[in-house]
């Protein structure tokens, strides 16, 4: 139980320190990715337990990153995304943010395009926006799909935790001020 509880106040103090809306890389455009840019997979009945969730948006199987062999390092400063597709609740918009502190180290890589590429860290997007597709109106898949897909990566420099900035509200209403602190690791194991 102890263990548990401490767990819980060093969630509390991320979330604490998570600054209101903060702003992208100055001179980048953030990344928007709508029910017309997403995708479509049977994620099958094993996904969720595997997934890092906050709140109505879901990094799908990230927990599998934490044990990577993977030493997730790059040559002549520019680094191989890993491959991470991420749901959101039908309904719903989700933004995502890396903090400022941890841009030179991690990218956020969900425009088709260029999600494949090797990038430096500092030059790829920081700031994504993720609106699901209407309940029941789906772009691809069954009318009855919960969440939408949308496919991506994230590039590190290294082995590390990372900490992401994750705002959501369901469509027509703002996002809210403060950010859900939510933690990823490629290759570091547990991260708190």
């Amino acid at each position: 139980m102890r263990l548990a509880a401490g767990a819980l106040a060093v969630v509390a103090a991320v979330a604490a320190a998570a600054p209101a809306l903060v702003e992208g890389a100055p001179g980048q455009e953030p990344v928007t990715r709508d029910c017309g840019a997403s995708v479509y997979g049977d994620l099958g009945g094993d996904w969720m337990p595997a997934s890092v969730v906050a709140g109505p948006l879901a990094f799908v199987r990230a927990r599998f990153y934490a044990s990577s062999q993977s030493s997730f390092l790059g040559a002549g400063g520019r680094y191989r995304p890993s491959k991470l597709l991420v749901v959101v609740r039908t309904g719903w918009v989700a933004r995502v943010v890396v903090p400022a502190a941890q841009r030179g180290r991690v990218a956020l890589r969900y425009e088709p395009a260029t999600f494949n590429d090797a990038v430096a860290p500092s030059l790829g997007a920081h700031d994504v926006t993720f609106t699901a597709c209407p309940p029941g109106r789906p772009f691809l898949g069954p009318t009855t799909a919960r969440r939408t897909q949308f496919n991506g990566a994230v590039t590190v420099a290294g082995r590390r935790c990372v900490t992401l900035f994750v705002y959501a509200a369901k469509q027509g209403h703002p996002l809210p001020e403060r950010a859900r602190a939510t933690r990823l690791s490629f290759g570091a194991g547990v991260c708190r």
